[in-house]
């Protein structure tokens, strides 16, 4: 709640609507009296958690009832900069050319858990939503957030289609967003050193259900591939992680379910 707080106390002075989604929240009621205090907020509420891509589609189709030609979208955890939006506008005011085939803005991200600086736009077409301002229309013309994904890959799954479409995703280092991610910390061991997420079981389950079925949508399948990325996560899990025995447990069913999906594809 305290990071909810930091974000609309940041954002909603920067933004003429902030629209919230809550995903069947047990303290809806408690974040319902918070925005209460904000007169510029459109909230809805999902009677159970729908997934973050349900979320996000409702987001932007209330966006287009409003007619907003942008959206800059936040996780509630995530910490904008006071002038996100201000910068954002400095690029797209350039040149009419740079607006439209720009399909994406993202920003540069520092973990609230570690303070590594680290890139949003971790490839060419691959960023994440959390900071990110969209083209309302590039998400309209690629048919959205894939729903099935639910959490996980859903902003890489996205981005990639935003670019395929012909859309500019572009990386405004000027604009660095405090964000949380996972249980991130760093870690050691021997000459390995790395940050890990420590994601929840249920998120290694969808983390690698969803890989599996967003490299086969995008043509980027190989099972060598998912195999290699399967034992570097296991490994990974076995020397930094906590309650090992359920995280490599959900990394192989979330496998195997990734596997059966794409078979039906």
């Amino acid at each position: 709640m305290n990071d909810l707080v930091t974000c609309m106390k940041t954002i909603s002075n920067q933004v003429s609507s902030v629209i919230v989604v809550d995903n069947g929240s047990s303290n809806v009621d408690e974040v319902e009296h918070t925005l209460a205090k904000y007169k510029n907020v459109i909230f809805e509420k999902n009677n159970s958690n729908a997934g973050i891509s349900k979320a996000l589609n409702q987001i932007f189709e209330a966006a287009i009832s409003e007619k907003y030609d942008w959206v800059l979208t936040l996780d509630d955890d995530s910490t904008p900069p006071s002038d996100i939006v201000a910068r954002y506008l400095s690029i797209l005011a350039e040149s009419e050319n740079v607006n439209a085939r720009t399909g994406i803005i993202a920003p540069l991200l520092i973990s609230k858990t570690t303070g590594i600086v680290s890139h949003s736009k971790t490839d060419q077409d691959r960023c994440i939503t959390s900071g990110s301002l969209t083209n309302v229309d590039a998400w309209r013309r690629v048919g959205g957030f894939d729903e099935w994904l639910f959490i996980d890959e859903v902003d890489y799954d996205f981005s990639a289609r935003i670019l395929k479409a012909g859309y500019e995703i572009i990386e405004d280092t000027s604009v660095k967003l405090w964000h949380k991610v996972g249980d991130s910390k760093s870690e050691r061991f021997l000459f390995w050193h790395r940050a890990t997420g420590n994601y929840t079981p249920w998120r290694k389950y969808y983390q690698m259900r969803n890989r599996i079925v967003v490299d086969y949508k995008l043509q980027r399948y190989s099972p060598f591939k998912i195999f290699g990325l399967l034992i570097v996560r296991i490994i990974s899990t076995i020397l930094f992680e906590d309650d090992k025995r359920k995280k490599i447990s959900a990394l192989f069913r979330g496998t195997k379910d990734g596997l059966i999906r794409i078979r039906g594809m």
